[in-house]
């Protein structure tokens, strides 16, 4: 075969090829990296009105038949939604959407919209079913985000200690409703809330009573907090290996990037609110390192449990945080990555070889960029 020939026999080899190459990556490209929220997911109230089409599913939550758990819960006013990812539980109140909203919970009304075309106007009154709906949205929404973060995909989601069926979430409007609730499906007395582990489902959670400032956005810092906690211990994976400035630190920022003029703490984190109540956190941040009043991370890096956690750890955790989600988001996934080992780690070890320095020298990169960043007032 002479040389001519040989190169035009490759080169329509290489033509035949190349459609094939490219739909294949175009079929790669169209893989969705996460599951998508549906437009119509399963809603106990929709079937009632006829909003989705039967029959009616079998549901199970807290590790029983789900309709027995509605029951029990003796409120005309619980919505139970469930998607691909979770199963929410709901009886929080309508509320009227005003100019005082936070505009990431604004982010979800068209798709609310879409969902009952009966909703109209920039600022519309919803009932119990538009809010739980409202609030599975958001849900969504952050986990999305999140995942975004840690570059997650669906295939690699594991959760808590590895249990990845769908997440369970529990809000109630009524403290009496959550004390009965929480005395007959978990056994445990916590009455500022609590994570739920359902071992016989494989599957993680949290049970929340009613805030004690009622309003849409105290009722969404409150939820997205605690999803904050939950989405980071699911992407851990293991909970011994869980820092716990880093547990408080990302559940704080999280929440305040929802709405700076409510705080929650979970009600439960710190014995005292002190200067890091709602408001202005950055400016009292600032003012703490300015003035040499800030302790130093590697003051409190290795205290283990949460409750251990005083108030200005909790307000320089979420600093440390917000310094590390702005300016080292590639060296935070790395040490969450480590951290998710099966195995006891040295966190000072992991952190110093995940970020490439060492606590110490961290902390004075921290400050330095509080003091160029955050306001003074």
């Amino acid at each position: 075969m002479n040389r001519h020939l040989r190169s035009i026999l490759l080169l329509a080899l290489a033509l035949s090829l190349l459609p094939v190459a490219m739909t294949s990556a175009q079929k790669k490209k169209r893989k969705p990296r996460f599951t998508e929220y549906p437009v119509k997911p399963y809603c106990t109230e929709c079937l009632k009105k006829n909003l989705i089409p039967g029959p009616e599913k079998k549901i199970r939550i807290m590790e029983f038949e789900g309709q027995a758990v509605l029951d029990h819960i003796r409120s005309r006013h619980v919505i139970y939604i469930e998607t691909d990812d979770f199963k929410l539980v709901s009886t929080i109140p309508g509320y009227k959407i005003n100019q005082n909203t936070t505009s990431r919970l604004l982010l979800e009304l068209p798709m609310l919209k879409k969902r009952f075309p009966g909703i109209k106007g920039k600022m519309p009154r919803l009932n119990r079913h538009h809010v739980a709906h409202l609030i599975a949205l958001h849900l969504h929404r952050v986990k999305l985000e999140f995942w975004e973060l840690f570059k997650t995909r669906a295939t690699s989601y594991s959760g808590i200690m590895n249990r990845d069926n769908k997440h369970e979430i529990y809000v109630f409007s009524n403290q009496r409703d959550y004390d009965r609730f929480t005395d007959r499906f978990t056994g445990v007395k916590a009455s500022g809330g609590q994570e739920i582990i359902l071992h016989a489902d494989n599957a993680v959670g949290f049970v929340r009573p009613p805030p004690p400032r009622a309003g849409l956005n105290t009722w969404n810092n409150t939820i997205i907090h605690m999803w904050a906690h939950l989405l980071l211990e699911c992407q851990i994976r293991n909970g011994y290996n869980m820092p716990s400035w880093l547990d408080a630190g990302f559940a704080h920022w999280w929440e305040r990037r929802e709405h700076g003029n409510y705080n929650t703490y979970c009600y439960s984190e710190s014995r005292e609110v002190g200067i890091f109540g709602s408001g202005k956190w950055r400016q009292r941040v600032r003012r703490l390192i300015t003035s040499g009043k800030a302790l130093s991370f590697p003051d409190f890096f290795d205290i283990k449990d949460m409750s251990s956690l005083n108030n200005r750890h909790h307000g320089l955790a979420f600093s440390i945080l917000d310094f590390i989600i702005n300016t080292r988001k590639k060296e935070l996934r790395k040490f969450v990555r480590a951290l998710g080992a099966t195995d006891h780690v040295d966190q000072y070890q992991v952190f110093q070889k995940s970020f490439n320095r060492s606590v110490p020298a961290f902390d004075e990169e921290w400050r330095a960029w509080v003091r160029k960043t955050y306001p003074k007032r």
